[in-house]
């Protein structure tokens, strides 16, 4: 159980730190991201005007570790769907 408790651990680390998050620390079994944390990454914001449904449930599909949504309405069904299958997965 130990065993399988710190692979899952090493994983998320894993998943976390390609993200960026590069504080992460396992103390007493609980994974700690701490506060402070800098990267030099530099974020790129990019905005579509076509194909923007395909690009979307492409980026729903490639996510690891979490999504955000915000937009002022959401009526698309195919996106709801994708969103609801990747919480069931």
């Amino acid at each position: 159980m130990l065993a399988a408790k710190n692979q899952n651990i090493h994983l998320c680390r894993k998943i976390i730190i390609s993200q960026f998050l590069e504080n992460v620390k396992n103390v007493d079994g609980k994974i700690c991201i701490l506060g402070n944390v800098e990267n030099d990454n530099k974020i790129v914001n990019d905005a579509y005007f076509q194909e923007i449904e395909a690009k979307v449930l492409n980026a729903i599909d490639k996510a690891v570790v979490s999504i955000w949504v915000a937009m002022a309405w959401f009526t698309n069904e195919r996106i709801y769907n994708k969103l609801k299958e990747k919480i069931n997965a």
